[in-house]
């Protein structure tokens, strides 16, 4: 991404630094629910299947919106 040549600078670093700060935060929030239904799986419970089916669309819209 390259900043814009009109004077937009410092909206534009912003704009990249939230940007950043939401992907850690993305990778994060999965990170956490995965872990939590690798302990539902590992105490032989079985995860609900909409945390599944949402972890699954939200991973792949992530991986193919890169």
């Amino acid at each position: 991404m390259t900043l814009p040549s009109y004077g937009a600078a410092p909206v534009a670093k912003t704009f990249l630094v939230i940007r950043g700060l939401q992907i850690a935060c993305f990778a994060g929030i999965v990170g956490m629910t995965a872990s939590f239904v690798c302990e539902l799986v590992s105490a032989g419970i079985s995860p609900p299947s909409e945390i599944l089916g949402t972890l699954t669309v939200v991973s792949l819209i992530r991986i193919f919106a890169t």
